[in-house]
C-alpha cells in the first residue's frame, strides 16, 4: 500500500484571473477617461490574452456564435478603422463588451443571487 498522501491542490488560479480582469477593466477606464487610444488597445489585448482560454473552451462550431472567431473579425475591424478617432473608441468599445460577455459566460463575471435567499447579506 502507497503511504504517500493525497494531495489537493488549494490554489484557485481563477481568482487570480478575476483580480488581472478587474485591473484590466480599471485600466480600460483609465485610459478612455485620458482619450488614451493606444493604451485602452493594449489593455484590450491584454484581456483578450487573458480570456483566450475560455473563449476557446465557449467555442462552437457555429461560426457566428464562435468567440475565437468573433474576436478575430472585430480585430479585423480595429486594423481597418484607425483613421477616425471617435469611430475607433467605438470599436474598442465592442471589443470590450465582448471579452466580458466571454468572462461573464465563463464564470469568471459577476454572479447574481435572490435577495430573498436566505444566505443574502
Amino acid at each position: 500500500m502507497d503511504d504517500t498522501p493525497k494531495l489537493v491542490a488549494e490554489f484557485n488560479e481563477n481568482k487570480n484571473k478575476i483580480l488581472r480582469l478587474d485591473e484590466i477593466w480599471r485600466s480600460c477606464r483609465s485610459k478612455i477617461l485620458r482619450g488614451d487610444v493606444r493604451g485602452y488597445r493594449w489593455e484590450l489585448f491584454v484581456a483578450e490574452r487573458e480570456l483566450n482560454e475560455e473563449a476557446r473552451r465557449l467555442g462552437g462550431d457555429d461560426d457566428d456564435k464562435n468567440y475565437i472567431n468573433k474576436i478575430k473579425k472585430i480585430n479585423g475591424t480595429i486594423k481597418t478603422s484607425q483613421k477616425n478617432v471617435e469611430d475607433f473608441f467605438l470599436i474598442l468599445g465592442d471589443k470590450e463588451d465582448l471579452l466580458r460577455e466571454i468572462q461573464q459566460k465563463s464564470g469568471l463575471g459577476v454572479t447574481h443571487k435572490d435577495i430573498d435567499a436566505d444566505d443574502w447579506d
